[in-house]
């Protein structure tokens, strides 16, 4: 019988995410663990029967300077709250939440949270602060949580929604080549999946009335809703990815050494030039995007490679001051650029005259994306993307790019509550504890932890 069997059936008063902080907060400590997993130790049953859990934080949120954290096991008596090392004044202080004002170093991205209730318990982990700060707005949505360890080939926007796809990326010892489609409507706040492939992909695009997955040597047209209406076979080139320039549609592919710029047209690719020089090298191609009149491809080095409407080609260097660039939108026909900084932050900035504003930019998160994606929908410019400080959660970003003040749009929420996921042995299982079965849901992975959602 399992640690939260047994907890479920001694405290069934407990929520899903209550069971999950119990065990958290009595974990055994083990230092190779520490940052490795939200528990940074082993569940123990006999610690979770026996002992008062240390504080658990779970979710962090901000409003202007307002912070309110939600957990569990907080005391009902006012303890400590530091935000990323420094104090922050108390408000309201309940055994699930706090509500404080923000520290003056705290900038509205993902930190550490430590708790010290009023008889001494200490817990801390880093969250990423949902809501809203200056005019960075940040969600972790909650129907993408499974994505946790896929990684991203392409964010675009499709009838007044985005999707999102990708590929898996598990841990040592797992082969199993899958792609997955999500859609996400901001306005709705919701996300869901709607296709799931038992292939890898190398990208996604929009055209006309079709999203289109690049794979291999075949391009796959699907509705919104990830049903395949065809596909087509583009042998022998092979498509990296693509992007809209006039009525064309134009993609990067490759010939066996060689990188070609191409269109598809009447059902087939044509080349247009073969891509020599500074973008010879297709395994540095980073991100594609338009703005309706030119299509541009972005390398890792700071080449852009432009195809005007005409289907005439030339490539621009970016001064990137020996950063990396990394994802790129074109909004109100400014190109945003995703470079990281000296200490391998994220910025997110405007690039004016093909000079990366730095001053104008914004930091998405306190540690570099993993392989992060961009797309313009409305008055948004959304960034997506893997942060390693937060175990590899994947995190939604969003900056308005246009003038006005519209309404707020809800965005996606958090976990449902509806069981655990929690890592045992070497497996991660879904315990749903109302039916008291357990089923693996995901390949095996190497950091014992739990996660509600």
């Amino acid at each position: 019988m399992t640690t939260a069997t047994v907890l479920a059936k001694r405290f069934p008063e407990e929520s899903a995410d209550r069971l999950a902080a119990r065990i958290v907060g009595t974990a055994v400590q083990v230092p190779s663990l520490q940052g490795k997993c939200i528990s940074g130790g082993i569940a123990s049953l006999q610690n979770a029967l026996s002992q008062k859990p240390v504080p658990v934080p779970q979710q962090a949120f901000c409003d202007g300077q307002g912070i309110q954290v939600r957990g569990h096991f907080f005391g009902d008596k006012a303890g400590t709250l530091m935000i990323g090392g420094s104090a922050a004044r108390i408000l309201a202080w309940s055994d699930s939440e706090i509500m404080a004002v923000a520290p003056t170093s705290f900038n509205g991205r993902e930190c550490m949270v430590s708790i010290q209730s009023s008889d001494g318990k200490n817990g801390s982990r880093i969250l990423d602060f949902n809501g809203t700060f200056g005019k960075l707005e940040a969600v972790v949505p909650g129907g993408m949580r499974e994505l946790t360890h896929i990684r991203i080939a392409s964010l675009v926007p499709f009838q007044g929604k985005l999707y999102a796809a990708g590929n898996n990326s598990f841990d040592i010892g797992y082969n199993q080549q899958e792609s997955r489609l999500y859609c996400i409507d901001p306005n709705a706040g919701t996300c869901r999946r709607v296709a799931l492939f038992p292939y890898m992909i190398s990208g996604m695009c929009a055209a006309e009335d079709y999203l289109v997955l690049l794979k291999d040597q075949t391009m796959i047209f699907l509705s919104s809703e990830g049903e395949i209406q065809r596909k087509t076979d583009v042998s022998p080139y092979q498509p990296l990815m693509a992007a809209q320039t006039g009525g064309e549609l134009v993609m990067l592919c490759t010939l066996g050494s060689d990188t070609k710029l191409c269109v598809f047209r009447g059902g087939r690719l044509e080349p247009l030039y073969s891509v020599g020089g500074i973008c010879s090298d297709s395994v540095d191609l980073a991100d594609a995007s338009s703005d309706g009149n030119m299509a541009y491809f972005l390398y890792r080095n700071g080449a852009v490679l432009q195809v005007s409407d005409d289907l005439k080609m030339s490539i621009r260097q970016l001064s990137t001051d020996g950063k990396t660039a990394l994802t790129m939108e074109v909004a109100d026909a400014v190109p945003w650029i995703g470079s990281t900084n000296d200490n391998d932050v994220l910025v997110l900035c405007p690039a004016e005259n093909w000079m990366l504003n730095l001053s104008k930019g914004f930091y998405p998160s306190s540690e570099m994306f993993l392989l992060p994606r961009s797309a313009v929908l409305g008055e948004y410019l959304y960034l997506i993307g893997l942060t390693p400080s937060l175990e590899s959660t994947l995190i939604l970003r969003r900056v308005r790019i246009c003038d006005g003040n519209p309404d707020t749009v809800q965005m996606p929420q958090t976990g449902d509550g509806a069981g655990l996921l929690f890592l045992q042995c070497c497996w991660l299982q879904r315990w749903d504890w109302r039916s008291g079965s357990e089923n693996a849901v995901c390949p095996r992975k190497w950091s014992p932890a739990i996660i509600d959602i």
